[in-house]
């Protein structure tokens, strides 16, 4: 250990507010009474996000204690994943903002800087910490001593700086790789997108069909809790759809007899028809190759036609998510097979002009494709590196 660093436990530096208690009734759809949740601290970037914000009734007390200001940190202390658990985001400027009764607001004392303890609890010792506490436990909720026993490094207020100086100019470094792999990404999904609409827009000697004159689709299988097992019918899910493609790495088997029409075949287009996300629905992908006891779930929908190849990238494009969703304020919360019936198809009556696009859009596919997954590999990469040089603060130079 360097000279004059010391290391406390944190509850000898800090002291940890738990979140705001309320009932259903409580809430409201708009107000100025806002709590943040687990959902609003960023698992990966640690960052504060404001989707689906809760609003409660204007005339609701919410104590002082329960408002963020500067210098907490808000950390997620019950969640029903446990990958969420100990999650925190620095709050950097005093707010209006209450947190939940799921979350605590952690607030230190004059020892240590803001950033400083910040980025001691996104380091890798305080997630060893967190892993160490669910080793061999069934817990999805975190107890105040629980992080009142993590040990924290506190080195002279000017080592701090330095510390906190040295990381926030690698942590910029590094954003700036993100963001340039974001840039090169999202270039080649507005190309993808701009080639989709020229070669889908209607030409001489196109028709326009109705999709349920084209296609035959199926609603997927119900099934209950008991019937998982580790053998049996693959179930494809939303969660089998990446990048409009098939994954299978989240697997889930029933042990269910499963008829003809919910059995998928290579070249079948598997579509998510509902989801607590409407940015999910409709998301697609074809089926690459043959797969044996593969079936799909009741929130996924299955389309059958000779037409697929081209019909893959209609899926994609904005000329059917315009005639589904009609605009971004009227999306709904499911696709059925009757609202299909009704979205127009314009393609060509000539199959070798179909097989040409569809060709043309492979290919642009396939380059958006290895985009993605350099992106993919890029934040990985990127998010490695962080932890690396966590680590090498709080381990060696600590």
């Amino acid at each position: 250990m360097k000279e004059g660093w010391v290391y406390k436990k944190l509850g000898e530096i800090a002291t940890i507010r738990r979140g705001l208690t309320y009932k259903k009734e409580d809430e409201v759809e708009k107000s100025n009474k806002i709590v943040l949740r687990s959902n609003n601290v960023d698992l990966e970037t640690h960052q504060l996000i404001f989707d689906e914000l809760k609003y409660l009734k204007d005339d609701f007390d919410i104590p002082e204690e329960k408002i963020l200001k500067k210098g907490d940190l808000l950390m997620c202390m019950s969640n029903g994943s446990k990958i969420h658990l100990g999650k925190v985001a620095l709050i950097e400027q005093n707010t209006h903002f209450a947190f939940g009764g799921f979350m605590s607001a952690i607030e230190h004392n004059k020892s240590v800087l803001d950033k400083f303890f910040y980025y001691a609890l996104i380091s890798p010792n305080f997630k060893q910490h967190i892993k160490e506490l669910q080793d061999g436990a069934n817990i999805n909720n975190l107890k105040i001593r629980d992080i009142e026993s993590f040990s924290i490094p506190v080195p002279p207020l000017p080592d701090q700086q330095r510390i906190v100086s040295y990381l926030d100019a690698e942590f910029a470094k590094i954003e700036a790789l993100k963001t340039n792999a974001e840039k090169q990404l999202q270039a080649a999904k507005d190309l993808f997108q701009a080639a989709l609409k020229e070669l889908l827009t209607p030409k001489e000697g196109w028709v326009e069909k109705k999709l349920g004159d084209l296609s035959l689709y199926y609603n997927g299988l119900t099934y209950k809790p008991s019937d998982v097992s580790k053998q049996g019918f693959l179930v494809l899910r939303s969660s089998n759809i990446q990048n409009n493609k098939l994954s299978l790495e989240d697997q889930v088997r029933v042990s269910v007899v499963v008829n003809d029409k919910l059995k998928i075949h290579k070249g079948d287009i598997i579509m998510c028809s509902r989801n607590g996300s409407k940015a999910l629905i409709g998301k697609v992908a074809i089926i690459p190759e043959e797969y044996e006891d593969l079936t799909f779930g009741t929130f996924m929908m299955v389309i059958k036609s000779k037409f697929n190849p081209f019909l893959y990238y209609f899926f994609l494009s904005e000329r059917f998510k315009g005639q589904i969703w009609k605009g971004e304020a009227n999306m709904i919360n499911q696709i059925t097979r009757y609202m299909l019936d009704d979205v127009f198809v314009c393609l060509p009556t000539n199959i070798d002009e179909q097989h040409r696009i569809v060709a043309r859009l492979d290919a642009l596919s396939a380059n958006l494709k290895a985009l993605q997954t350099n992106y993919t590999e890029t934040i990985t990469l990127c998010n490695d590196l962080k932890q690396a040089l966590l680590k090498k603060v709080f381990e060696e130079d600590g």
